[in-house]
């Protein structure tokens, strides 16, 4: 009965158990970030209040790979750089409330000429 017992339990537990590189921890934010532009971005950084992450380069069309925050709220920003032009913005806007834990795509357009932007849209988007 015991060894029963002992081998429901072993399969309980790896059948719980996770690896995806996508899933959710304890109490956790994760973002990526999705380049929708013909433009480069480089230097991608998210800040917040609990610390910046880096996200580097991110050629046009392309998605990172997701980061994972303990918070993100009126106050977190994204700062890039097109063609040796600073960019900087807020992409989340209730100052209510901080963003609830899950997964999240940031897409950034940019729009203008072959040499210069003329609009910028940030999308905070629930994948």
């Amino acid at each position: 009965m015991n060894k029963l017992m002992l081998f429901t339990l072993l399969i309980l537990f790896i059948s719980c158990s996770d690896n995806d590189d996508n899933s959710i921890q304890d109490n956790q934010i994760q973002i990526r970030v999705s380049n929708n532009s013909q433009y480069n971005y480089e230097n991608v950084i998210i800040h917040t209040t609990g610390g910046e992450i880096v996200y580097n380069n991110i050629a046009s069309n392309q998605v990172s790979n997701y980061n994972t925050f303990s918070i993100i709220d009126s106050d977190s920003f994204v700062e890039f750089t097109i063609n040796g032009n600073n960019f900087s913005n807020t992409f989340y806007n209730d100052e209510t409330t901080n963003l609830s834990n899950g997964l999240y795509t940031l897409r950034i357009t940019a729009n203008g000429t072959a040499t210069e932007v003329d609009h910028i849209a940030l999308e905070l988007l629930t994948d």
